[in-house]
């Protein structure tokens, strides 16, 4: 979270673009673990209670990133 708090906040990083780059790389990653998330990959680690919240945690961590890119 730290991470989105420093791409909003500060108005030298919105000119970086090695930070543009990370912050899609980042959201890829997510990406990626939401669809291992959805597709059942994590029911071998984790336990339904436990992958519902995460679930939930994910999509609003991308969302707000999406929110952040589209504001770059």
């Amino acid at each position: 979270m730290i991470f989105y708090f420093i791409i909003i906040f500060s108005s030298i990083i919105y000119e970086n673009k090695i930070i543009l780059v990370i912050s899609y790389i980042y959201l890829i990653i997510h990406l990626i673990g939401g669809i291992t998330y959805l597709k059942g990959y994590l029911n071998r680690l984790y336990s339904a209670e436990r992958l519902k919240y995460y679930g939930f945690y994910e999509l609003i961590e991308m969302l707000y990133l999406i929110s952040i890119l589209f504001k770059m």
